[in-house]
């Protein structure tokens, strides 16, 4: 058992590694193919992993041993699994759970204030503002190498209003648009 839950975690931490590599060396459409099922296996694995572990200290509780089949004594005698590894794998275990609750609890605030702030603008065309635009294929229907040199452009003109956007700055930032600079 041992052998199995430090494999499943030595191959999240190559995993960790290699990914990064590999998404930076394919086309992204294949990256995408490869790298989100493969993290979602790895994520139910690591988990799975850490609560076997976790279980096998949590279980020896007197109060929790009483809700279940087995008998502490036993499973004392009987785990694999050392008392301090077993520790290590819950509290990581509890750290991700809270960091995903987190994570979740602030995107969903996020975007709470975004129908909050965007909400009040009606359907497309209903003021007469956005209903003669014409929206443009998406970028993914083009070649690869198309796309490459229009995100450079995009980048060259905007690439620092992004970045401070995305960076979180709070403050204004003003892009000219094309008729503004002509």
């Amino acid at each position: 058992m041992i052998g199995s839950l430090l494999a499943v975690l030595a191959l999240a931490g190559v995993f960790a590694v290699a990914g990064p590599v590999i998404a930076r060396r394919v086309a992204p459409a294949l990256a995408t193919r490869l790298l989100v099922p493969t993290s979602l296996i790895i994520a139910a694995a690591s988990t799975f992993a850490l609560g076997v572990a976790a279980f096998t200290l949590i279980g020896q509780v007197p109060e929790i041993a009483e809700l279940g089949p087995w008998s502490p004594n036993t499973l004392r005698a009987d785990t694999p699994v050392p008392a301090g590894a077993a520790f290590v794998g819950g509290l990581v275990l509890t750290y991700a759970a809270i960091s995903a609750l987190v994570l979740v609890s602030r995107r969903s605030l996020a975007m709470v204030g975004v129908h909050r702030t965007c909400g009040r603008l009606g359907a497309p065309g209903s003021d007469g503002t956005l209903g003669d635009v014409v929206i443009p294929p998406p970028y993914s229907m083009l070649p690869y190498e198309e796309f490459s040199r229009l995100e450079g452009a995009f980048n060259e003109r905007y690439g620092d209003a992004v970045d401070a956007y995305f960076e979180g700055e709070r403050r204004a930032v003003r892009v000219q648009t094309y008729q503004e600079s002509a």
